[in-house]
């Protein structure tokens, strides 16, 4: 939602207040910084492009290298 990427952009530059009083309103709002908040946290710390490209595998499964 629209609500979630203002809420992650703030949290992005270091804004987490700002966040949270952005996305707690919405009945999801507290789940979504909860279920998150290791991700976010590690994003929010990368201080490159680089850094943060290697930071989503630490969470995300890499996709397959294979050509289909």
């Amino acid at each position: 939602s629209t609500a979630e990427a203002l809420c992650v952009s703030l949290i992005l530059l270091g804004r987490w207040e700002q966040a949270r009083s952005i996305i707690r309103p919405f009945g999801f709002g507290d789940q979504f910084l909860s279920l998150n908040h290791e991700p976010l946290k590690a994003y929010s710390l990368a201080q490159t492009n680089s850094e943060l490209s290697q930071i989503q595998w630490e969470f995300f499964d890499m996709p397959d290298s294979t050509d289909d």
